[in-house]
């Protein structure tokens, strides 16, 4: 089934799907109390009433009632559920169509911006949808086609409730009215938007609205439009060669002259000048890696957000040197707030979730050049600040470490030699794969070294392994990693682990070829400097010139 809404600047066809759905009691019971969501959720209670803190805000859940909370939005629930509540959780995720002229249209992953334009949104549903959602959630998962299509319409019912008027303000009206039109604005910027029309989508008059507006969003509701689109210009100039007419066009300036004035007004600067101007600028980047990378290039970034306790300490004194702020967040998040506090002009973000960045690109212009293909990076961000020559360089520099490093394994290492890295987490056990990025390159394409071969077709990062398989895998080399979370280490299972019967039998054990894994040298550390340092403490313990593992 397809529903057709108004996304972006025309009405798109896009398609929600459920992905899978809960008894809320079993969903509360397995997931940890607090969350970054993976995908959009809806949750639903047939009886009772629950507390739920979503991106830090009180929200009470009652009976007959539905809650939207978007893919990366933080939530904190109860650990169980509420005596007498009772209730279902649903996953979506939002899809629209898009195709190349004259080819077949395909779908493609969209963020869904709620009518509220917050990041979640209550609603009524009524009694007669909750009665037959509650007897079809209670059938279980048959997968049959008349199932699929029950709860796909059952689906669309839902998500409709959220777009009938009486739902879309919460508590307070005034702020959800006003989140309600800066979502508006962030969908429709290109448009002709005017005062009045803000307002009416707000539900105030033009006068309190723009009272209101400035008091919350801290500028008038139309210079808030205006840098959110020179923000968008801004994104154009530094990802494409399009002519200043048609980004003016783009972005809602009807007029080019028009648009170079306040563009002037804005950057201190032309729109054709604006590019060559930008390590100047206060940058932000979401990544240490990213900031690493930077430094390496000759541009010093304004700020750094990332969690500490996962960064190695070589990396945090050298961005206390080079005057990096560094701004903490949790981890798998950013915090928001810190990073607007930083009054960036240019993000620099790495793999994020759609909201996330949904929310970045209100604060400044934000572009995705960061990715665990250090290669990449490296060339991406060069191209971004015209640091070519000394990318090449420093990639010419990692080409010749790699290739002296293999040299040294290849006289130290016996034939068919085999080198495993295990990553031992709360959850489970895990082994780098030998066709990926980051490590995984570093170990087996630029130093050649050996996977078991029965290990090979791991195509992730970091693929599961049962601890178990160890035994049978025999590998010649292991490097462990004990998984350093913000939540701490995963002693618990690292204990079982080494305390296991088979662990003393396996080859890397008895000729005390088991080597330590850091967690921060081996993830986020491993920029253009941490690259290095990796090389070098690999071939100091395959060729004998570190401590094992004791």
């Amino acid at each position: 089934m397809t529903n057709f809404l108004e996304y972006g600047e025309a009405s798109v066809p896009v398609q929600f799907q459920w992905i899978g759905c809960w008894r809320l009691s079993d969903w509360l019971a397995e997931a940890p109390q607090a969350r970054n969501l993976d995908t959009n959720f809806l949750f639903l209670l047939g009886t009772g009433a629950m507390a739920w803190s979503i991106e830090g805000r009180s929200v009470t859940l009652r009976s007959g009632e539905a809650l939207a909370a978007l893919e990366g939005v933080r939530i904190e629930a109860p650990s169980s559920a509420a005596e007498g509540a009772e209730g279902w959780v649903i996953a979506v995720r939002l899809y629209g169509l898009r195709g190349d002229e004259g080819g077949a249209p395909e779908l493609h992953p969209r963020f869904w911006e709620l009518p509220s334009g917050d990041s979640f949104q209550l609603s009524s549903v009524p009694a007669e949808t909750l009665a037959e959602l509650s007897g079809e959630l209670r059938r279980g998962q048959g997968g049959s086609a008349g199932q699929a299509i029950r709860r796909q319409r059952l689906l669309l019912t839902l998500i409709e409730s959220f777009y009938r008027p009486e739902n879309r303000a919460g508590a307070d009206g005034t702020e959800e009215g006003l989140r309600r039109s800066m979502a508006h604005i962030r969908q429709h910027y290109a448009r002709n938007l005017t005062r009045e029309t803000l307002a009416d989508i707000a539900g105030l008059s033009p006068w309190h609205y723009s009272r209101k507006f400035r008091d919350y969003a801290g500028q008038p509701p139309l210079d808030y439009l205006s840098a959110y689109r020179i923000y968008r210009a801004q994104e154009h100039l530094l990802s494409s060669s399009l002519p200043t007419r048609e980004i003016a066009a783009r972005v809602g300036f009807e007029d080019a002259s028009y648009f170079s004035r306040r563009f002037k007004q804005f950057a201190r600067c032309a729109p054709r000048d604006y590019a060559g101007t930008v390590s100047s600028r206060r940058i932000c980047v979401t990544s240490a890696r990213g900031a690493e990378i930077l430094l390496d290039l000759g541009v010093t970034p304004h700020s750094v957000a990332l969690t500490p306790e996962l960064v190695p300490a070589a990396q945090l004194e050298r961005f206390e040197r080079h005057g990096v702020r560094v701004i903490r967040s949790p981890q798998h998040s950013l915090q928001i707030d810190a990073i607007r506090e930083a009054r960036p002009e240019l993000l620099l973000c790495g793999p994020t979730d759609d909201y996330t960045l949904h929310r970045l690109r209100a604060l400044a212009p934000a572009l995705v050049r960061i990715s665990p293909d250090l290669v990449g990076t490296v060339e991406r961000l060069a191209a971004l600040f015209g640091r070519e020559a000394a990318a090449a360089e420093r990639l010419r520099q990692m080409d010749a470490e790699a290739a002296q490093a293999r040299q040294e394994l290849a006289a130290a290492l016996e034939p068919g030699a085999s080198v495993m890295v295990l990553r031992v987490e709360r959850t489970g056990c895990r082994y780098l794969g030998a066709h990926s990025s980051g490590a995984s390159r570093v170990l087996y394409r630029e130093l050649g070294l050996s996977l078991p071969a029965a290990l090979d077709a791991g195509q992730a990062w970091f693929n599961p392994v049962a601890p178990e398989r160890l035994a049978r895998l025999d590998p010649d080399y292991l490097f462990v990693e004990n998984r350093l979370t913000e939540a701490g280490a995963a002693d618990e299972n690292m204990e079982r682990l080494l305390g296991s019967s088979f662990w003393p039998q396996l080859t890397a054990v008895r000729r005390g070829r088991v080597y330590d894994a850091d967690t921060r040298l081996w993830a986020a550390g491993l920029g253009t400097t941490g690259h290095a340092a990796l090389i070098a403490y690999v071939v100091a313990c395959l060729t004998g010139s570190a401590h094992a593992q004791s």
